[in-house]
Protein backbone atom coordinates (compact mmCIF):
# COMPACT_ATOMS: atom_id res chain seq x y z
CA UNK A 1 0.00 0.00 0.00
CA UNK A 2 1.88 3.43 -1.17
CA UNK A 3 1.82 6.05 1.38
CA UNK A 4 -1.46 8.55 0.86
CA UNK A 5 -1.53 11.59 -0.82
CA UNK A 6 -2.22 13.78 1.73
CA UNK A 7 1.25 12.87 3.24
CA UNK A 8 4.82 13.51 3.02
CA UNK A 9 7.86 12.97 4.04
CA UNK A 10 11.33 14.91 3.32
CA UNK A 11 14.99 13.55 5.10
CA UNK A 12 17.65 15.57 5.39
CA UNK A 13 21.27 13.21 5.76
CA UNK A 14 23.60 14.22 8.80
CA UNK A 15 25.79 16.30 6.81
CA UNK A 16 22.71 18.44 5.55
CA UNK A 17 24.02 17.99 2.29
CA UNK A 18 21.21 15.52 0.47
CA UNK A 19 17.73 16.11 1.10
CA UNK A 20 15.70 13.62 0.33
CA UNK A 21 11.73 13.53 -0.77
CA UNK A 22 10.88 10.11 0.48
CA UNK A 23 7.09 9.90 0.02
CA UNK A 24 7.04 7.68 -2.66
CA UNK A 25 9.61 5.11 -0.95
CA UNK A 26 7.38 4.66 2.04
CA UNK A 27 6.11 1.27 2.56
CA UNK A 28 5.07 2.15 6.12
CA UNK A 29 4.50 5.32 8.62
CA UNK A 30 3.38 5.84 12.13
CA UNK A 31 3.85 8.66 14.30
CA UNK A 32 2.65 9.93 17.56
CA UNK A 33 2.72 10.80 21.33
CA UNK A 34 2.99 8.30 24.06
CA UNK A 35 1.39 8.34 27.25
CA UNK A 36 4.83 7.33 29.16
CA UNK A 37 7.42 9.74 26.93
CA UNK A 38 8.00 13.23 26.63
CA UNK A 39 9.14 13.05 22.92
CA UNK A 40 6.97 12.03 20.09
CA UNK A 41 8.50 9.62 17.43
CA UNK A 42 7.77 8.59 14.21
CA UNK A 43 8.98 5.45 12.59
CA UNK A 44 9.52 5.07 8.63
CA UNK A 45 10.18 2.17 6.45
CA UNK A 46 10.92 2.74 2.56
CA UNK A 47 11.88 1.09 -0.33
CA UNK A 48 16.00 0.54 -0.28
CA UNK A 49 16.53 1.94 -3.90
CA UNK A 50 19.70 3.36 -5.08
CA UNK A 51 20.88 7.09 -5.08
CA UNK A 52 24.21 7.95 -7.12
CA UNK A 53 25.57 4.27 -7.23
CA UNK A 54 24.38 3.95 -3.19
CA UNK A 55 21.78 2.32 -1.65
CA UNK A 56 19.73 5.29 0.14
CA UNK A 57 20.03 3.86 3.33
CA UNK A 58 23.50 4.77 3.39
CA UNK A 59 22.40 8.49 3.15
CA UNK A 60 20.20 7.43 6.43
CA UNK A 61 21.83 7.08 9.15
CA UNK A 62 21.62 8.43 13.09
CA UNK A 63 21.15 12.00 12.99
CA UNK A 64 19.22 12.11 10.10
CA UNK A 65 16.67 14.77 10.14
CA UNK A 66 12.62 13.77 9.25
CA UNK A 67 10.05 15.69 8.91
CA UNK A 68 6.38 15.08 8.50
CA UNK A 69 3.78 16.78 6.60
CA UNK A 70 0.56 15.92 6.09
CA UNK A 71 -1.81 18.26 3.38
CA UNK A 72 -4.77 20.51 4.55
CA UNK A 73 -6.09 22.35 1.27
CA UNK A 74 -4.02 23.05 -1.30
CA UNK A 75 -0.87 23.15 1.46
CA UNK A 76 1.08 20.82 3.60
CA UNK A 77 1.73 21.25 7.24
CA UNK A 78 4.33 20.01 9.58
CA UNK A 79 3.58 17.67 11.84
CA UNK A 80 6.51 15.97 12.95
CA UNK A 81 10.05 17.06 13.34
CA UNK A 82 13.04 14.80 14.41
CA UNK A 83 16.22 13.16 14.38
CA UNK A 84 17.14 9.22 13.64
CA UNK A 85 17.60 7.90 16.93
CA UNK A 86 17.70 4.10 16.14
CA UNK A 87 18.20 1.70 13.25
CA UNK A 88 16.44 -1.32 12.82
CA UNK A 89 17.62 -3.19 9.70
CA UNK A 90 20.96 -4.68 9.78
CA UNK A 91 22.85 -4.02 6.34
CA UNK A 92 22.24 -1.01 4.66
CA UNK A 93 21.99 -3.52 1.37
CA UNK A 94 18.57 -4.81 2.50
CA UNK A 95 15.48 -4.69 0.45
CA UNK A 96 13.37 -2.04 3.08
CA UNK A 97 15.23 0.67 5.85
CA UNK A 98 13.34 1.02 9.20
CA UNK A 99 14.20 4.21 10.87
CA UNK A 100 12.96 5.50 14.61
CA UNK A 101 13.16 9.48 15.16
CA UNK A 102 12.44 11.24 18.06
CA UNK A 103 11.35 15.11 18.40
CA UNK A 104 14.54 17.10 20.64
CA UNK A 105 12.72 16.47 23.58
CA UNK A 106 14.32 12.88 23.98
CA UNK A 107 17.76 14.59 24.90
CA UNK A 108 15.53 15.57 28.05
CA UNK A 109 15.09 12.16 28.40
CA UNK A 110 18.50 11.16 27.99
CA UNK A 111 20.29 14.01 29.89
CA UNK A 112 20.71 14.05 33.58
CA UNK A 113 21.28 17.26 35.51
CA UNK A 114 21.57 18.21 39.33
CA UNK A 115 19.34 21.38 40.04
CA UNK A 116 18.63 23.21 43.37
CA UNK A 117 15.59 25.68 43.60
CA UNK A 118 14.94 27.41 46.68
CA UNK A 119 10.73 27.53 47.95
CA UNK A 120 9.13 30.39 45.98
CA UNK A 121 10.50 29.51 42.57
CA UNK A 122 7.41 28.84 39.57
CA UNK A 123 6.92 25.87 37.61
CA UNK A 124 8.09 28.55 34.86
CA UNK A 125 10.68 29.78 36.43
CA UNK A 126 12.54 26.32 36.91
CA UNK A 127 11.96 24.78 33.73
CA UNK A 128 13.06 27.65 31.49
CA UNK A 129 16.30 27.66 33.79
CA UNK A 130 17.05 23.91 33.38
CA UNK A 131 16.31 24.25 29.70
CA UNK A 132 18.51 27.17 28.79
CA UNK A 133 21.30 24.85 30.03
CA UNK A 134 20.59 22.50 27.35
CA UNK A 135 19.72 24.86 24.43
CA UNK A 136 16.22 24.19 24.17
CA UNK A 137 13.09 27.06 23.99
CA UNK A 138 10.17 26.71 25.63
CA UNK A 139 6.85 28.28 25.76
CA UNK A 140 4.75 28.45 28.99
CA UNK A 141 0.69 28.93 28.68
CA UNK A 142 0.48 26.49 32.15
CA UNK A 143 -0.75 28.00 35.32
CA UNK A 144 1.37 30.18 37.45
CA UNK A 145 2.45 27.94 40.49
CA UNK A 146 5.03 28.69 43.30
CA UNK A 147 6.32 25.15 44.42
CA UNK A 148 8.41 24.16 47.69
CA UNK A 149 12.07 23.93 48.14
CA UNK A 150 13.09 21.63 44.91
CA UNK A 151 16.57 19.54 44.60
CA UNK A 152 17.71 16.68 42.22
CA UNK A 153 20.50 14.88 41.92
CA UNK A 154 21.38 12.56 39.08
CA UNK A 155 17.76 12.76 37.33
CA UNK A 156 17.04 12.84 33.72
CA UNK A 157 15.76 16.28 33.00
CA UNK A 158 12.15 15.15 31.58
CA UNK A 159 11.79 13.05 34.93
CA UNK A 160 12.96 16.26 36.40
CA UNK A 161 9.97 17.96 34.34
CA UNK A 162 7.12 15.54 35.02
CA UNK A 163 8.04 15.18 39.18
CA UNK A 164 7.75 18.91 39.17
CA UNK A 165 4.49 19.17 37.31
CA UNK A 166 2.94 16.05 39.11
CA UNK A 167 3.49 17.84 42.11
CA UNK A 168 1.96 20.90 41.07
CA UNK A 169 -0.98 19.47 39.67
CA UNK A 170 -1.58 17.45 42.94
CA UNK A 171 -1.22 21.48 44.19
CA UNK A 172 -3.73 22.85 41.49
CA UNK A 173 -6.11 20.06 40.24
CA UNK A 174 -5.07 20.69 36.70
CA UNK A 175 -3.45 18.92 34.19
CA UNK A 176 -1.27 19.71 32.20
CA UNK A 177 0.71 18.69 28.63
CA UNK A 178 4.31 18.94 27.33
CA UNK A 179 4.40 19.16 23.69
CA UNK A 180 7.64 19.97 20.94
CA UNK A 181 6.52 22.40 18.45
CA UNK A 182 9.13 22.75 16.10
CA UNK A 183 12.26 22.93 18.39
CA UNK A 184 10.12 24.88 21.12
CA UNK A 185 9.21 22.75 24.30
CA UNK A 186 5.53 23.83 25.28
CA UNK A 187 4.41 23.48 28.80
CA UNK A 188 0.27 23.99 28.02
CA UNK A 189 -2.88 23.45 29.65
CA UNK A 190 -4.91 20.40 28.33
CA UNK A 191 -7.43 20.86 25.71
CA UNK A 192 -6.00 23.80 24.00
CA UNK A 193 -7.24 22.91 20.30
CA UNK A 194 -9.82 25.45 18.78
CA UNK A 195 -11.53 23.17 17.06
CA UNK A 196 -12.77 19.48 18.54
CA UNK A 197 -13.16 16.51 15.93
CA UNK A 198 -16.70 14.96 16.47
CA UNK A 199 -15.88 10.89 15.84
CA UNK A 200 -18.41 8.64 15.35
CA UNK A 201 -19.11 5.14 14.57
CA UNK A 202 -20.10 4.51 11.01
CA UNK A 203 -18.99 7.92 10.20
CA UNK A 204 -15.00 8.36 11.16
CA UNK A 205 -14.77 5.66 14.21
CA UNK A 206 -14.07 1.68 12.93
CA UNK A 207 -13.40 0.86 16.73
CA UNK A 208 -13.73 1.64 20.36
CA UNK A 209 -12.81 -0.20 23.55
CA UNK A 210 -13.40 0.89 27.01
CA UNK A 211 -12.11 -1.35 30.14
CA UNK A 212 -12.66 -0.17 33.97
CA UNK A 213 -10.00 -1.07 36.46
CA UNK A 214 -9.50 -0.76 40.49
CA UNK A 215 -5.78 -1.16 40.07
CA UNK A 216 -5.03 2.86 40.71
CA UNK A 217 -7.49 3.71 43.17
CA UNK A 218 -7.24 5.67 46.21
CA UNK A 219 -9.70 5.60 48.49
CA UNK A 220 -7.52 7.49 51.73
CA UNK A 221 -5.22 9.65 52.08
CA UNK A 222 -2.85 9.71 55.27
CA UNK A 223 -1.03 13.45 55.39
CA UNK A 224 2.21 13.04 57.54
CA UNK A 225 4.85 15.15 59.52
CA UNK A 226 8.70 15.62 59.43
CA UNK A 227 10.35 12.46 61.59
CA UNK A 228 11.28 12.75 64.98
CA UNK A 229 13.97 12.06 66.82
CA UNK A 230 12.44 8.42 68.06
CA UNK A 231 12.26 7.36 63.84
CA UNK A 232 8.34 7.88 64.54
CA UNK A 233 6.41 9.82 61.61
CA UNK A 234 3.79 11.62 62.95
CA UNK A 235 0.24 11.00 60.99
CA UNK A 236 -1.31 15.39 60.94
CA UNK A 237 -4.82 13.80 59.20
CA UNK A 238 -6.28 11.89 57.06
CA UNK A 239 -9.18 12.18 54.25
CA UNK A 240 -11.18 9.66 52.86
CA UNK A 241 -13.00 9.47 49.78
CA UNK A 242 -15.29 6.31 48.83
CA UNK A 243 -13.59 4.06 51.42
CA UNK A 244 -17.32 2.11 52.12
CA UNK A 245 -17.69 1.92 48.45
CA UNK A 246 -14.31 0.31 47.53
CA UNK A 247 -12.65 -0.52 50.39
CA UNK A 248 -9.45 0.89 51.89
CA UNK A 249 -6.48 2.00 49.72
CA UNK A 250 -4.35 4.26 51.50
CA UNK A 251 -1.40 6.92 50.27
CA UNK A 252 0.85 9.21 51.94
CA UNK A 253 1.16 12.69 51.35
CA UNK A 254 3.89 14.63 52.94
CA UNK A 255 3.49 18.20 54.71
CA UNK A 256 6.63 19.71 53.06
CA UNK A 257 8.90 21.91 55.54
CA UNK A 258 7.21 25.24 55.99
CA UNK A 259 4.60 24.09 53.69
CA UNK A 260 0.56 24.52 55.56
CA UNK A 261 -1.27 21.69 56.52
CA UNK A 262 -3.82 23.15 54.69
CA UNK A 263 -2.46 23.30 51.32
CA UNK A 264 -1.46 18.98 52.33
CA UNK A 265 -4.98 18.51 52.96
CA UNK A 266 -5.66 20.12 49.52
CA UNK A 267 -2.90 17.63 47.80
CA UNK A 268 -4.54 14.53 49.51
CA UNK A 269 -8.00 16.08 47.87
CA UNK A 270 -6.80 16.34 44.61
CA UNK A 271 -5.43 12.44 44.95
CA UNK A 272 -8.82 11.40 45.97
CA UNK A 273 -10.06 13.27 43.32
CA UNK A 274 -8.06 11.96 40.93
CA UNK A 275 -7.70 8.58 42.22
CA UNK A 276 -11.27 7.91 44.35
CA UNK A 277 -12.73 5.88 41.75
CA UNK A 278 -12.41 3.04 38.93
CA UNK A 279 -9.54 4.14 36.21
CA UNK A 280 -11.29 3.84 33.00
CA UNK A 281 -8.78 2.60 29.68
CA UNK A 282 -10.10 3.91 26.31
CA UNK A 283 -8.78 3.46 22.78
CA UNK A 284 -10.47 4.20 19.79
CA UNK A 285 -9.38 3.48 16.15
CA UNK A 286 -10.57 6.30 13.30
CA UNK A 287 -10.12 8.14 10.02
CA UNK A 288 -7.08 10.01 10.93
CA UNK A 289 -7.06 13.49 12.11
CA UNK A 290 -3.47 14.58 11.32
CA UNK A 291 -3.32 17.53 13.62
CA UNK A 292 -4.40 15.90 16.81
CA UNK A 293 -1.75 15.48 19.85
CA UNK A 294 -1.26 14.28 23.26
CA UNK A 295 -3.33 16.45 25.34
CA UNK A 296 -6.13 17.64 22.82
CA UNK A 297 -9.90 17.03 22.79
CA UNK A 298 -11.83 15.13 20.86
CA UNK A 299 -15.60 14.68 20.94
CA UNK A 300 -16.51 10.56 21.05
CA UNK A 301 -19.69 9.31 20.35
CA UNK A 302 -19.92 5.14 20.06
CA UNK A 303 -21.99 2.21 21.85
CA UNK A 304 -20.00 2.93 24.77
CA UNK A 305 -18.53 6.58 24.50
CA UNK A 306 -20.32 9.63 24.39
CA UNK A 307 -18.19 12.69 26.02
CA UNK A 308 -15.37 14.89 25.26
CA UNK A 309 -12.47 13.55 26.35
CA UNK A 310 -8.73 14.40 26.18
CA UNK A 311 -6.33 12.43 24.47
CA UNK A 312 -3.44 10.55 26.20
CA UNK A 313 -1.49 9.21 23.66
CA UNK A 314 -1.79 9.45 19.66
CA UNK A 315 -0.94 6.87 17.00
CA UNK A 316 -0.51 8.65 13.23
CA UNK A 317 -0.58 5.88 10.88
CA UNK A 318 0.14 7.52 7.72
CA UNK A 319 -0.43 4.17 5.36
CA UNK A 320 -4.34 3.79 5.92
CA UNK A 321 -5.01 6.99 7.30
CA UNK A 322 -5.97 6.30 10.61
CA UNK A 323 -5.17 6.85 13.98
CA UNK A 324 -5.25 4.84 17.48
CA UNK A 325 -5.96 7.68 20.33
CA UNK A 326 -6.28 6.35 23.83
CA UNK A 327 -8.29 9.36 25.92
CA UNK A 328 -9.71 10.00 29.29
CA UNK A 329 -12.97 11.72 30.16
CA UNK A 330 -12.57 15.42 30.22
CA UNK A 331 -13.70 17.18 33.25
CA UNK A 332 -16.48 19.13 33.79
CA UNK A 333 -17.68 17.33 30.08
Amino acid sequence: MPLGVDYKVIAVDPSGKYKFNLSKLVTALTWGDDEQELAAKAQVTIANTMYKERHIASYLQLMTRIYIYTKSGSKYYERFRGIVWEIENDDDTEKTHTVLAYDRSIYLMKTHDNAFFPKGKTCEYIIKKICSKWGIKVKYSWYSHKCGKKKYNDQAVADIFTSLMDAAKLGTGHGYVFRMDKGILKVMKKGQNQKIPYLKVKKNITKSTRKKSLDDICTKVAIVGSEKKSGAVPVLATIKKNNKKYGTVQQFVEKEEGSTLAKAKKEARNILKEQGKPTEEIEVVCKDVPWIRKGDTVYAHSANLKNFYYCTAVEHNGMDGTMTIDLEVRKGA
